[in-house]
C-alpha cells in the first residue's frame, strides 16, 4: 500500500486534503451505501413498483454525485475537470489510487436540502501515480493531474509531487 503524504489546504470556504489510498474502498463502500438507502427510498415513495430498479438506482447515484468530469490524457499525464459546488462551505477530500480516484465533498454545516456527502467516481485507463498529483481549485472549477507510471527516464522532470496549488485572481 502506497502511503501517500497527507495533505491539508484550506482555500476561501472550502478545506482540502488529499488521503490515502487506503481510504478507496471505505469511500467508495460509503458512496454505495448511500446509493442503496437513496433508491429503496425512492421505490418506496413511487409506491414499490416492479421493473424500476435501474431508474430508482440511476436517480439515486445521480443525487450523490456531484459533477460529471472531463478527463483528458496526454501522453505523460491525465487531467481530470469538473464543477464542485461553491456554497455552502465544504470539506473536500481527494482519494487516488493507481487506476482510480474518489473525490468526496463534505457540506461543513448541515443543510437539509443536500446530501450530506457527495462523490465524484474517475477510473483511468492507464496506470497513473497516486504519489504525484497535482490539484487546483479555482473558484468552483477543480482540476486534478497526474502522471502515468511510464518505464523509468523515460518522464520529463517536474517539480510536481503532490501539492495543491491556488490560483490567485
Amino acid at each position: 500500500m502506497i502511503d501517500m503524504k497527507r495533505l491539508d489546504y484550506s482555500l476561501g470556504e472550502h478545506r482540502v486534503a488529499f488521503v490515502s489510498p487506503g481510504l478507496l474502498s471505505e469511500l467508495e463502500k460509503r458512496f454505495r451505501n448511500y446509493v442503496a438507502r437513496r433508491a429503496f427510498a425512492l421505490y418506496e415513495r413511487s409506491g414499490r413498483p416492479k421493473g424500476k430498479d435501474w431508474q430508482h438506482w440511476l436517480q439515486a447515484e445521480s443525487d450523490y454525485l456531484f459533477a460529471r468530469p472531463k478527463v483528458l490524457e496526454s501522453e505523460d499525464r491525465i487531467s481530470l475537470f469538473a464543477v464542485i459546488p461553491e456554497k455552502p462551505p465544504r470539506c473536500i477530500q481527494i482519494c487516488m489510487a493507481s487506476m482510480r480516484v474518489i473525490i468526496k465533498t463534505t457540506l461543513l454545516h448541515t443543510d437539509p436540502e443536500q446530501p450530506p456527502e457527495q462523490f465524484l467516481l474517475a477510473h483511468w485507463a492507464k496506470e497513473i501515480d497516486p504519489e504525484n498529483a497535482d490539484a487546483i481549485l479555482n473558484g468552483s472549477l477543480f482540476t486534478l493531474t497526474a502522471w502515468k507510471v511510464m518505464p523509468q527516464g523515460s518522464r520529463p522532470q517536474t517539480n510536481s509531487g503532490c501539492t495543491m496549488h491556488p490560483l490567485v485572481a
